[in-house]
């Protein structure tokens, strides 16, 4: 009877060994079973080509990285390049000729000129109010004023502000007065009624050589 049993024991340990064997090859099954999921990569959905293939076409459309350099530029001088020349020809002595209505007169390089007001009879100096509006004497006896309200460089008008002076060159504002020099006189002039055009004159300076 103890035999018996003693061979059913060793039955029972040598199946239970069987399985373990199978236990421990199934687990070996398992951790072969990633090399295969090299094959699912392989086999995977097509979307995934035109992703691999759309690099050879996008290096293919943009242009050689040589072409860049190959490509003839024209450099841009900056303004402070411009400003030096122009210094420079300046220092040179370098000048330049301009067309001004019937004449033509010869500038330093970096100076231009143009016509500000005509028809003036025979202007002789100039001035600046403190409003900025150009004063001018015409040695035909006037004044004129010439505002460019516009500020587009010309004057937008020739307006007498005084007359019947003698010989009016010199012209000068000076505490919100305007002094003109006539031929044997200096007199400041007198705006009776606050409009900016002076009907008389006060003289400061008089009994001047001719």
């Amino acid at each position: 009877m103890l035999g018996f049993k003693t061979h059913r024991t060793l039955r029972y340990l040598t199946l239970l060994l069987l399985v373990l064997l199978v236990g421990c090859a199934g687990g070996d099954d398992e951790q072969v079973t990633p090399p295969r999921a090299t094959g699912t990569v392989a086999s995977m959905p097509a979307t995934v080509t035109p992703a691999a293939t759309a690099t050879p076409t996008a290096k293919m459309d943009s242009p050689p990285a040589t072409s860049v350099a190959t490509v003839p530029s024209t450099p841009v001088p900056s303004p402070a390049s411009n400003t030096a020349t122009a210094t420079r020809e300046i220092e040179r002595g370098a000048r330049h000729t301009v067309r001004v209505g019937d004449n033509t007169i010869e500038l330093p390089v970096g100076l231009t000129m143009e016509v500000f007001a005509e028809n003036l009879g025979s202007p002789r100096l100039m001035a600046f109010d403190s409003a900025g509006v150009l004063y001018v004497t015409d040695s035909r006896g006037r004044v004129l004023r010439l505002p460019d309200i516009d500020e587009d460089g010309r004057a937008d008008a020739v307006e007498v502000v005084a007359s019947g002076l003698r010989i009016p060159h010199g012209i000068a504002f000076h505490q919100g007065s305007l002094y003109i020099a006539e031929e044997s006189l200096v007199s400041r002039m007198i705006d009776e009624n606050g409009d900016g055009f002076y009907e008389s004159s006060e003289p400061i300076v008089a009994g001047l050589p001719d």
